[in-house]
């Protein structure tokens, strides 16, 4: 039974978090399929489109980390106002 009262809150969080690394993954692939002409027609089979929602998420990781480490966004939790919000 305790299972199932963790689903909710399981649903949240990957709404939260994994539908957002999909998404930014995505945008990044479509970009390059875009620019080099690749992107999918009618006959494109269905386990392309999976494959690519599994590539989108790697994808969107590997920038979410990337990005994290050059110090563009930050993976801790933000208790106050960083010193550009203070000066604003």
């Amino acid at each position: 039974m305790n299972i199932l009262s963790q689903l909710p809150k399981s649903i949240r969080d990957f709404i939260g978090r994994d539908v957002v690394y999909i998404v930014g993954g995505s945008i990044l692939l479509t970009s390059i399929l875009y620019r080099f002409n690749r992107l999918p027609n009618n006959n494109t089979p269905i386990a392309f489109y999976l494959l690519g929602l599994g590539i989108a998420y790697v994808v969107g990781l590997a920038m979410q980390d990337l990005f994290s480490i050059i110090g563009v966004v930050t993976t801790s939790q933000v208790t106050g106002p960083c010193s550009l919000q203070c000066w604003a």
